[in-house]
Order: C-alpha cells, then structure tokens, then sequence
C-alpha cells in the first residue's frame, strides 16, 4: 500500500479526526490529544481501526493492544508508544503515542498532537522530554511502501514550461538541491508558473524558483466567462467544485461572475 505521509494538520472537516467515527472524539477527548490524533491518523492510512488495538491513555497502548505485531524498529505508519512514570498509573502522566511520517528503518519523524496543547506538530527521533520512556512501537498490519522516484514521465507529460499549475495542499517535500526539505503551507495552494521539467517528471516552478514533484502539481486551464454562465455550471462542466473555483480565483460573491472574466481551472 501507497504511504502518503502527514506533516501538517487535519483539517476540522476531516471526520477520520473530527467526527463521531472517532472514538475519542466522541467521548469528549478530541484533539488537541495524542490518542485522538493517533486513532484519527490510523482511520486516515487503513480506513478501519484494526482488531486488538488499545483504546484508552496512551501509556497502555503498547501493553494494550492485542493482536497487532510490535517492535523497536521504526517503519512507517507505525506508532511510537511513551510511558510516564509508572504503566497503568496515571497520575504520573498519561503516556504519549505518535505516528511515524518517515523513516529509513532507522532515523524517523514523527506526528503528534498534545493532549490540551499543541494541536499537531513534528518530532524527529525518540521523544523523551517530560518524563517520557519509549516502549517500543505498533505496526499497523499492511506494508506500507513510500512512492519512490522513477524515470516514468508519463504522468506529467502534459506539462510543458510557461504551463500554469497549482502546488497542492497536500504537497510534501521539495526536490532538487532542496531534496527532503518540507514545502511550508505558505507556499502550498498557489498558482505558479512552469519554467523547467527534468527527466523524472520534477517540476521547476520559476516564482519560487524550486523543484516539486510533478504528481503534486495541479495543471490549470483558463476559461471565459460566458453570457449565461454561473459558478455551478462551470464546476460541473470540469468536474470541480465551487469552493475550489473561489478559492483558486479570489472571488468575493460566488453568485457574481463577469462575462468575459477569465478564470483559472483544474484541468
């Protein structure tokens, strides 16, 4: 199975982690929660809460949890189990548990969130700060595969340099001499401009001047408003939706578009 890691926040929308469907969530302990986000994250990568996996503090998640294979490997989608104080005690601290993001079997980053804290944040490497003792980790029962670099183009070979695309929301990390770095939310749901493609596909997006994955980009087409024409029936006509056709266009009043405005469209 394709892993698509997390390093930014869910969105309020998200029902995996907003939402009834969350356990936690349910029961008043919604986040920001270490357990919350980490049963969320799970819902997110398999679609389904797997037999045997503890429900409670997260300091009994490791000894809880039944069924699923454990170890002190870091792999990824795995989640990493902390302790404070003493296991079934409480009052000493309730524990931590994060999802593994990223890992060569060895290094790895983390996603958290902090029960009455921080709502989502990153960590790399073991978290022991404030009394917190690693227990080992929970490995989700799929082998998760990383999408790896490959010299098909045929993905984006519909781009061409001067194309217009957008930066998804869910893009990750940069390419190029800034491989690995994180692309920061910032730069990420904008419009950029096309000014070089490489022979695996990447992207050289000449505002930013930065290299990105081509999967990550959004190719945009440009539209006439005609007489007649509202938001609904040009997001139907391209399989769009409203939302995205304001956000993507700055439009103040979704009900009023100008014929012979032009527009910018997922393609």
């Amino acid at each position: 199975m394709k892993f698509i890691p997390r390093f930014e926040a869910p969105s309020k929308n998200d029902e995996n982690y907003y939402s009834n469907k969350n356990e936690y969530y349910k029961n008043g302990y919604g986040m920001p929660n270490c357990t919350a986000y980490a049963y969320g994250r799970v819902l997110e990568l398999l679609g389904y809460i797997p037999e045997g996996l503890y429900y409670g503090n997260a300091e009994n998640w490791y000894v809880g949890t039944k069924n699923l294979e454990k170890g002190q490997t870091p792999k990824l989608g795995a989640i990493a189990c902390y302790r404070s104080g003493k296991t079934g005690n409480s009052s000493d601290g309730a524990g931590h548990v994060a999802m593994v993001e990223i890992t060569d079997g060895k290094d790895f980053e983390c996603s958290n969130s902090a029960y009455k804290g921080t709502n989502f944040y990153m960590t790399k490497g073991y978290d022991t700060k404030n009394n917190k003792t690693f227990q080992g980790f929970i490995y989700l029962p799929v082998e998760f595969e990383e999408e790896t670099e490959t010299n098909d183009t045929s993905s984006t070979t519909s781009f061409k340099p001067g194309d217009k695309v957008l930066l998804k929301s869910s893009a990750t990390v940069y390419q190029g001499a800034s491989k690995g770095v994180k692309i920061p939310n910032s730069v990420k749901n904008k419009t950029y401009t096309i000014q070089e493609i490489d022979s695996k596909g990447n992207l050289l997006l000449k505002e930013i001047f930065s290299w990105v994955l081509g999967n990550e980009c959004t190719p945009l087409i440009e539209y006439t408003v005609k007489k007649g024409d509202t938001l609904w029936k040009i997001a139907n006509e391209y399989n769009t939706t409203i939302d995205e056709l304001v956000k993507l266009n700055n439009i103040k009043d979704p009900d009023v578009i100008i014929t012979g405005q032009v527009l910018k469209i997922p393609a």
